[in-house]
C-alpha cells in the first residue's frame, strides 16, 4: 500500500502543472515586450534626433537681407553668414541648423568686420534666416596728408578713400602726421560725439559762420579747433562737453557786444566755459 503521503490527486497535479510554466511563461513575456518597447522607443528617439538635428529640413538654405544698401556690404553678411554656419559645433551639432543657432553669437560675428550696425537676426522655420541691419556711415572725413579716410561715430576707420565728395563730411585732421589704418579706432567715439554735437551747436548759433576744417591738437584729442571760414579758428575743450551751450552763448554775446572785426582774429578760445580769450 502506497503511502498517501505523496501521493496527489489528478486535479492537484494539473494545478501544479498549470502554475509552474505559467509563471515561467510570464515573466519572459513581460522581458520580451520591455526589450520591444526599448527597441521602439530607442529608433524613435533616433529617428526625432536625425530628423531634427542633421535632416536637411532645418538646414538654412536661405538668407534674407533688410535694411542694408551697399552692394559690399550685402555680399559681405552673405559670406559671414555661411562662414559663421560652416561646420560642427563640438564636432557634433551641425552649425547650419537653424533651431541651434545663437543669434546673439551671430550678430557679434557679423559685426566684427562687417560695416553694419544696429544687427538683428531672426529665424523663419524651418530653414530662412533674416538679417536686418544698417549700413555704418562714416561721420567724419579724416584728412592725413594727401590720404583720407572715412571714420565712423566710434572713431573707427572704415575706408581709405580719395576724396569727400560722396557724403561731402566734415574734414578733420590732427595737428602731427598719425599713422592709419583701417579697421582701427584713430579717435575716441566721446571725441567723435563732441565734435559732432559741436558742430551741430555752432551752426545753430553762430548763423553766418561755418566750419572749414576741424582739426584735434594731439593724441589725447582734449582741445578741438573748429576753423571757420574766414580764416580765425575757435578752440573747445572735449571736457566741456556739458557746458557747451553756455559758452558759445557767451561767445555769441561777446561778438555782439564788442567790436570785433573777426577778419583780424587769429582764434577765439572757449575751453572755459565762463571764459573767452581771443588773439
Amino acid at each position: 500500500m502506497m503511502n498517501r503521503k505523496f501521493l496527489k490527486t489528478k486535479g492537484q497535479l494539473d494545478i501544479l502543472a498549470e502554475r509552474k510554466p505559467k509563471g515561467r511563461m510570464g515573466k519572459s513575456a513581460h522581458k520580451k515586450k520591455r526589450l520591444v518597447f526599448l527597441f521602439f522607443f530607442f529608433l524613435i528617439l533616433a529617428g526625432l534626433i536625425y530628423f531634427f538635428v542633421y535632416s536637411s529640413f532645418f538646414r538654412i538654405n536661405r538668407v534674407i537681407i533688410n535694411g542694408i544698401n551697399e552692394v559690399e556690404n550685402i555680399n559681405a553678411v552673405q559670406i559671414g553668414v555661411n562662414k559663421y554656419t560652416e561646420g560642427y559645433k563640438f564636432f557634433i551639432w551641425p552649425k547650419n541648423n537653424i533651431l541651434f543657432l545663437n543669434k546673439g553669437k551671430a550678430v557679434l560675428f557679423l559685426g566684427q568686420d562687417i560695416k553694419i550696425e544696429d544687427i538683428k537676426i531672426a529665424k523663419e522655420l524651418p530653414r530662412t534666416l533674416i538679417v536686418e541691419a544698417k549700413d555704418k556711415l562714416p561721420i567724419l572725413f579724416w584728412q592725413e596728408v594727401e590720404q583720407g579716410y572715412y571714420i565712423d561715430k566710434s572713431g573707427l576707420v572704415l575706408a581709405a578713400v580719395n576724396d569727400n565728395t560722396k557724403y561731402n563730411l566734415p574734414v578733420i585732421a590732427r595737428s602731427t602726421t598719425t599713422a592709419v589704418s583701417v579697421g582701427v579706432k584713430i579717435i575716441g567715439e566721446n571725441d567723435v560725439s563732441f565734435i559732432r554735437m559741436a558742430i551741430g551747436k555752432i551752426g545753430e548759433k553762430l548763423r553766418g559762420f561755418k566750419i572749414a576744417k576741424i582739426e584735434v591738437k594731439d593724441y589725447s584729442n582734449r582741445d578741438v579747433s573748429f576753423y571757420i571760414d574766414g580764416g580765425w579758428r575757435l578752440i573747445m575743450s572735449v571736457a566741456g562737453k556739458k557746458e557747451i551751450d553756455g559758452a558759445l552763448d557767451n561767445l555769441v554775446g561777446f561778438l555782439e557786444q564788442e567790436v570785433v572785426d573777426t577778419k583780424q582774429i587769429e582764434y577765439i578760445d572757449i575751453r572755459i566755459p565762463d571764459k573767452i580769450f581771443y588773439k
